[in-house]
């Protein structure tokens, strides 16, 4: 949802939710979609009201931010570069659990995929060219 304010009042410009395209076609793939309950009762209806996008690498979500494909915690996990006045930051979201992290990448579990270590050098090289 994308939300801007205009003389002190909140308007709503879009109301939807983004899900990462590869990450909704692996939740919703025979063989998975069965233990995953939460994707026909959550996911699956907003599609159907047409409030579901469907984002991949380089995406542009609103104004100054950016999905970045960081799989490995899912095989379509992002993160967002977020872009203002000079100025870069990366909502990182499972791609780090802790600050301890930074310095121990892998003290992470691995679910699909890429070691979250590995993604970490990647962000930071992919904010550091754009």
């Amino acid at each position: 949802m994308a939300l801007t304010t205009k003389i002190g009042r909140i308007e709503i410009m879009a109301i939807c939710d983004f899900i990462p395209a590869p990450d909704y076609e692996w939740w919703t793939s025979e063989g998975v979609i069965e233990g995953a309950a939460h994707i026909p009762t959550q996911a699956q209806p907003l599609e159907e009201l047409g409030l579901l996008q469907l984002t991949n690498d380089g995406d542009g979500i609103v104004p100054g931010v950016r999905a970045l494909a960081t799989p490995g915690h899912t095989p379509g996990h992002q993160s967002f570069l977020i872009e203002s006045d000079g100025e870069k930051g990366v909502v990182t979201g499972d791609v780090i659990h802790s600050r301890a992290q930074i310095t121990e990448p892998d003290w992470c579990r691995v679910r699909h995929g890429q070691a979250d270590g590995n993604r970490l050098p990647q962000i930071g090289d992919r904010t550091d060219s754009n």
